[in-house]
């Protein structure tokens, strides 16, 4: 029986943590089928400077490692979480050095955190890593939910198997303060769902929420006002057998207060409680499938509420007022009046004695969720007190809250600045596109290009995020200027973009081509981002089966173009996407049918052999995406230029030195000096013509060409060697030799390394 008549307990010790539930659902994964290959089921508290030795079994491949567990990230710079056999692999309850976040580490390769960064639990918090060796990808749970993600993980890495150890190095070394309450490991990839259903039979985003609606009853009852029982063990329904509760000695007016959540889609009507006198009966869904809180009187009727109240699906403080006397039941929700139900037949009574919670008397209509309290008074209790234990319980379950996240200026010139400024509630930490700006209300930023901003919020329940761009608008008056003359001197577009088109992933914006045929060329002024979708569309015309794109299918982050029904073609060399504005100009030969592009105004690859169906966009068609508004780019083409006759390659080497000349002079100088370089001899086999943007969470394609023997890399770059403790530059087909924007670990140094050998630095 589950029951406390009599006192509260309240302020349960750290180590009372419900993880019967847990526990319990593990075991039922385990007779159907889902095996753990190794578990810990007795929690160990570690201190910070030892850890405690743990086999995590035949761990090998795909790989899901679950977590219980609390810390203190603050104990120390960097703390193992898991390492088995293989030292070189581990999980971290704090990635070096001083993050205070989860992550993972391959030893002399890197330390990868998750993003968005995931910080360090401080309270205990169910955690689930996922690793799929064939994408070479980390996955993170938190409470159930993916909180972070890691691409492009270094081939070595291998989840914790075998002998090892919790919470420390292998050499006794970066101890973990806190403590681990549960580890359960298999060998496969757990899906969603039942991540989820583990985590939720932990519910560690409803603890704290329950603790505080616990110290409010109890802060009552000092004051005088005492139940007459209560549940103070989560109970996850349905249950096997019966769940029995005892109500207590109640008569005539009374208040029950509940702390709930279920699923209304399970049954057609389930029973929330029920006593000895089990003819009257409070109700989580009221018969037949109405989705509806309410309560009954058998053989006399169903009682919904006046307006209708929903049976929450989320956790939810819930309070049915009975007063017999008027024979008026009222139902408060978070302690709040939400709907009243009168003149209810004079034979109801609230649940008394000995009963159950969450089916009726003969075992059936059961309810499917969870109860986390119910606190039963012989009385109806004011408002106020209502109010007050529901806020207990709510204050503390508040998600972060970005009110607001604005910018002085959507658009700049290059040189100019805006102000971002936001307003929050319920927030303990704040990032702005990963830097930590906690405690603030603004930045003044100042973008060389189109910027999109991320802004995260955290607390102990949830995360926000709210999302702004602000467009840098390039210098396109001598790019203008040089497609005027061209036409004046004959060199005559037949059609044109003048004015910026601002794409925004949902859809594109209408353009006429022309009435072009054969033999074409069509420049583009362009930036986006790639990683916004899987593909995205640059330009199609009335023949939807032809079309260009910014990012061929599937998450190439290349140029490309594609004939329906035959091909997604990619240039050779590939050519990366760009992030910052960029002349691009596709030249068509339908006799050769091949494809040309250019980048900046230099031959960057091209396409063989294509399909003889292609067509260069012509007519009324669409920029940046599908004429059905799908596969949509995120980005702004800034000018389009559309030519019937192919251009020379020293004109299309003239306009992009116009746009390039002005919006990147630097960029331009440097290309013109490669250029004299090339014409005297010295002609370099690979270039990356336009920027990409490197946002820490993968990087950009690119062939750097048949090299061998001596060679000679030259970058124009810029970084942040802050944002992780090792990081590449460039890597090859031979993935064992790789040069670094940063040497490991945390070295803040230009070098380069032979895998299995040495970082040299």
């Amino acid at each position: 029986m589950i029951a406390c008549a009599g006192p509260l307990l309240v302020g349960r010790l750290l180590g009372q943590v419900p993880l019967e539930n847990y526990d319990a659902v593990i075991a039922a994964d385990a007779a159907a089928g889902v095996l753990p290959v190794a578990s810990l089921t007795s929690a160990i508290t570690l201190s910070g400077s030892a850890g405690v030795a743990f086999d995590f079994g035949a761990l090998s491949g795909d790989a899901t490692l679950e977590f219980i567990l609390e810390g203190d990230p603050s104990a120390s710079d960097s703390s193992f979480l898991a390492v088995g056999a293989d030292p070189k692999s581990s999980l971290r309850y704090e990635v070096w050095s001083n993050t205070g976040e989860l992550g993972f580490t391959q030893a002399q390769v890197a330390d990868y955190q998750f993003a968005p960064g995931v910080p360090s639990p401080a309270r205990p918090t169910h955690l689930a890593y996922v690793w799929d060796p064939a994408t070479a990808t980390m996955k993170l749970y938190r409470n159930g939910k993916l909180a972070g993600t890691v691409a492009e993980v270094d081939p070595g890495f291998v989840m914790p198997a075998g002998a090892g150890w919790l919470g420390v190095n292998a050499d006794g070394t970066e101890a973990m303060t806190g403590v681990i309450y549960r580890v359960t490991a298999y060998d496969t990839i757990l899906d969603e769902a039942t991540l989820q259903r583990h985590s939720d039979a932990f519910d560690a985003e409803v603890l704290p929420a329950v603790n505080g609606y616990d110290a409010a009853i109890a802060a009552d009852m000092a004051a005088g006002l005492t139940p007459v029982a209560t549940l103070a063990s989560t109970v996850i329904l349905p249950k096997t057998g019966q769940t029995s509760f005892d109500f207590g000695d109640t008569a005539d007016d009374v208040t029950i207060e509940f702390i709930l959540k279920g699923d209304p889609s399970v049954n057609n009507s389930s029973f929330l409680a029920v006593g000895e006198n089990f003819q009257s009966s409070l109700r989580f869904e009221l018969w037949d499938n109405t989705g509806q809180l309410g309560f009954s009187q058998g053989a006399v009727a169903d009682y919904p509420f006046t307006p209708g109240v929903s049976s929450p699906q989320q956790p939810t403080h819930v309070a049915y007022a009975w007063s017999a006397g008027s024979a008026t039941m009222s139902l408060y929700v978070n302690g709040v009046l939400a709907g009243t139900t009168t003149n209810v037949d004079a034979s109801f009574a609230m649940p008394r004695g000995l009963g159950r919670l969450g089916l009726n008397e003969s075992g059936g209509e059961r309810m499917a969720g969870t109860i986390y309290r119910v606190t039963v008074y012989d009385s109806r209790l004011e408002e106020a007190a209502v109010l007050r234990h529901a806020r207990g319980f709510t204050d503390v379950l508040h998600p972060p809250v970005i009110t607001s996240f604005t910018t002085t200026a959507a658009h700049l010139l290059p040189g100019s600045s805006a102000t971002l400024s936001w307003e929050l509630q319920s927030t303990k930490k704040l990032s702005l596109n990963g830097v930590d700006v906690t405690g603030r209300s603004s930045v003044t930023v100042s973008p060389e290009v189109t910027t999109p901003y991320v802004l995260t919020a955290w607390n102990d329940v949830a995360t926000a995020e709210s999302r702004l761009t602000v467009y840098v608008d390039p210098n396109l008056a001598g790019y203008d200027a040089a497609i005027e003359a061209d036409a004046h001197a004959g060199l005559t577009p037949t059609a044109r973009l003048a004015q910026p088109a601002i794409l925004t992933g949902s859809g594109g914006a209408p353009f006429d081509f022309g009435p072009v045929a054969g033999d074409v060329a069509i420049e583009f002024i362009v930036e986006g981002d790639p990683s916004a979708g899987v593909t995205s569309f640059l330009a199609v015309g009335e023949n939807a089966e032809s079309s260009l794109r910014f990012e061929a299918w599937y998450e190439t982050a290349q140029y490309g173009f594609t004939l329906n029904h035959v091909e997604d073609y990619l240039f050779s060399p590939g050519i990366p996407s760009s992030a910052w504005p960029t002349h691009l100009t596709y030249v068509w030969d339908s006799a050769g049918l091949v494809m040309t592009l250019y980048v900046n105004g230099r031959r960057a690859g091209e396409a063989q052999g294509v399909g003889s169906g292609f067509a260069m966009p012509a007519g009324k068609g669409w920029l940046g995406a599908n004429p059905d508004g799908s596969e949509a780019m995120t980005g702004t083409i800034h000018r389009v230029t559309v030519y019937d006759d192919p251009p020379t390659p020293e004109a299309i080497l003239r306009h992009a030195t116009a746009f390039l000349g002005a919006a990147r002079p630097a960029l331009n100088a440097y290309d013109a000096a490669i250029d004299v370089t090339a014409a005297g001899g010295k002609a370099p086999i690979a270039r990356l013509l336009a920027p990409v943007r490197l946002d820490g969470t993968g990087g950009a394609p690119f062939d750097f060409g048949p090299a061998a023997g001596d060679g000679t890399l030259e970058f124009i770059l810029e970084g942040n060697p802050d944002a992780s403790s090792s990081s590449f530059l460039a890597v090859g087909g031979n993935s064992d030799s790789s040069l670094r924007y940063e040497v490991w670990d945390d070295t803040q140094e230009l070098g380069f390394t032979l895998a299995g050998v040495a970082d040299y630095q």
